[in-house]
């Protein structure tokens, strides 16, 4: 019932991603480029995920930040439309984090492309949307 509340508090943000490919072990999307790669989280188990859709050589990478100072990537580097990658993370459950998904060519050394904006802050304890 929890991830359902999260699912509609998340109010446009979510609508706009619900038509994307059925969540995949209970992440759910909060971001999304221009090049259709998804950034996800699921606060139960703190799991954070990459969904790389672009044909391009480049891995799709989840940027995320907490309110509390912590911050980290989840990179999806084994090829485009192959699936989710899931990163597992252990997060205050206090805390809130946002998320925002770009694409990186890491052989080359470049620095990111192709980002969304920022997702809004999302609860860690029960994935609800900070108002």
């Amino acid at each position: 019932m929890k991830k359902l509340a999260g699912i509609l508090a998340g109010g446009a943000a979510i609508v706009a991603l619900a038509a994307s490919p059925a969540y995949a072990d209970g992440l759910i999307p909060w971001a999304e480029n221009s090049a259709g790669s998804r950034g996800y989280f699921q606060y139960d188990g703190d799991k954070v995920g990459t969904l790389d859709w672009a044909f391009d050589g480049q891995s799709a990478v989840t940027r995320w930040e907490t309110d509390y100072g912590r911050s980290g990537e989840c990179v999806d580097s084994d090829g485009a439309q192959n699936g989710v990658m899931s990163c597992n993370h252990d997060m205050a459950e206090s805390g809130f984090i946002r998320l925002k998904v770009c694409h990186k060519n890491y052989s080359a050394g470049t620095g990111f492309t192709t980002c969304s904006a920022w997702s809004e802050w999302i609860s860690i304890r029960d994935g609800i949307p900070k108002y």
